[in-house]
């Protein structure tokens, strides 16, 4: 993972996104439901004026080293100008290749960047006082009905294949 090029922007715009909500309408009116406690879509554009030939080689070197839109990088904080709309620890990856103006010797660019908080979302199930039920070595098993399974599979490579191909009715 590259490491954005720390050339001073001489413009920021921020697209702060969309909080992770789903709206439902009820009789008593609309009620919002919070899905996460992340903002999604959020963008940001930097625009560079009057860069030299050297500068923008290091913006396009690193949009290829990005693999493009694909790969994911990091910013030097340094960049914001001390602006904190920005957690430190995200990470980005490009919305769209830069887009340049080619004015002669200099060059103007503006690149477009989406910014991924890194949220690791993590879920565990509570089964509150359930007590497991005695464990037994199998190596097919065929289920039936919708009551919940657990699998503990033990060994240095364990498998797990669902296969319904087979499954009759």
């Amino acid at each position: 993972m590259a490491t954005f090029p720390s050339i001073q922007p001489d413009a920021i715009s921020y697209d702060l996104g969309l909080s992770g909500t789903v709206e439902t309408a009820t009789m008593a009116g609309p009620i919002v439901f919070r899905l996460s406690n992340t903002i999604n879509n959020y963008n940001i554009t930097l625009t560079y004026a009057n860069l030299r030939q050297s500068q923008i080689n290091l913006i396009r070197q690193h949009y290829a080293d990005s693999s493009g839109t694909h790969g994911t990088f990091d910013v030097p904080t340094a960049l914001w100008g001390g602006a904190t709309v920005v957690s430190s620890d995200s990470i980005y990856r490009y919305n769209a290749p830069p887009e340049e103006t080619h004015k002669g010797v200099y060059f103007d660019v503006a690149v477009n960047l989406r910014v991924l908080q890194g949220v690791q979302m993590l879920y565990i199930l509570d089964c509150g006082g359930a007590v497991l039920p005695a464990t037994a070595a199998f190596s097919s098993l065929i289920f039936t009905g919708n009551a919940p399974f657990i699998l503990e599979a033990g060994g240095s490579n364990p498998i797990l294949v669902l296969n319904s191909a087979g499954a009759q009715g």
